[in-house]
């Protein structure tokens, strides 16, 4: 699917995200494999200071701000082009990011997550920082929501959430 604007009203524009939150994002999208367009906002103006991935329907977020902030923002972005949109918060005090999703088709934000890598091979999986709910996958094709956790124990989760601070905390210092 090609993004198209299909709706026609006004929708706040995402602040500039600063540089090391900006390298988060391209990190994301790196994961996320595929073509990136870093300026989709010369085919529409709202979708400015996100990264555009068509071919997973994924349009890709970023602050340095805590949440709720930017949340109503990305629920628009989401409902006014049709896509996933996918929040990177990099705050300056923490070593590694955290993730919110907007589902293009689900009216659910899912708030909280962080990146998990099982191997640098495999795909990778956002998880939520607390609690049991739904897993993230991240394929080239967009965002898979799972029911099930991608790890059978808390050493294994333990694993992955390592290496997935790892491969952030190298974007962190621009080696991407």
């Amino acid at each position: 699917m090609i993004y198209q604007p299909h709706l026609r009203f006004e929708v706040d524009p995402m602040p500039a995200p600063r540089e090391r939150v900006r390298f988060l994002m391209q990190a994301t999208a790196l994961v996320v494999e595929g073509f990136v367009d870093a300026q989709p906002e010369r085919f529409d103006a709202r979708l400015a200071n996100c990264l555009l991935m068509n071919h997973a329907e994924l349009l890709i977020a970023g602050t340095a701000c805590r949440r709720p902030l930017l949340l109503r923002e990305a629920m628009n972005a989401s409902a006014a082009s049709g896509l996933d949109v996918l929040i990177v918060r990099g705050d300056d005090n923490l070593p590694t990011a955290s993730f919110d999703l907007k589902k293009a088709d689900v009216d659910d934000l899912l708030c909280a997550y962080r990146m998990w890598m099982p191997r640098p091979s495999e795909a990778a999986w956002l998880i939520p920082t607390a609690g049991e709910s739904r897993y993230v996958r991240i394929t080239p094709l967009g965002l898979e929501v799972h029911d099930r956790a991608p790890f059978a124990d808390i050493a294994e989760r333990r694993i992955g959430l390592i290496r997935g601070a790892e491969f952030l905390s190298v974007a962190v210092q621009g080696w991407f």
